[in-house]
């Protein structure tokens, strides 16, 4: 696993985010471009013009963590990436800066079961 968010980190740090990739929909986060998009009542929402880049970061930590999740901690992992992407939003960093960050505090909270039960549901 190390290996593999090292990999993630270089390519984020080439500047090698791909600007169009399917957008990420599924276990309570969705993201998207388009700003009508309610989603459900428990869903997080991320609406971006990134969507794209933000949705290809999600698909490759959902890569590098996947041996990690099973069905009870997989709403609370994808929970924890939607609250911390909402929160860095609201810093104005750099795209490049934000994922760069969040890939770091993902590294570190995750696989600590003691923090994923932590999240209510």
């Amino acid at each position: 696993m190390k290996e593999k968010i090292e990999a993630l980190k270089i390519q984020i740090e080439s500047g090698q985010i791909p600007v169009s990739h399917e957008h990420f929909a599924g276990t309570g986060l969705i993201i998207t471009d388009n700003k009508q998009y309610k989603g459900g009542e428990d869903d997080i929402v991320i609406c971006t013009n990134h969507a794209g880049a933000w949705s290809w970061f999600v698909f490759r930590l959902k890569h590098i963590f996947q041996s990690n999740l099973n069905h009870s901690t997989k709403c609370v992992f994808y929970h924890q990436i939607g609250t911390i992407i909402q929160s860095k939003f609201r810093s104005d960093g750099d795209l490049m800066d934000v994922m760069l960050t969040i890939v770091t505090e993902m590294e570190e909270m995750f696989p600590r079961k003691a923090v994923l039960k932590e999240v209510p549901f």
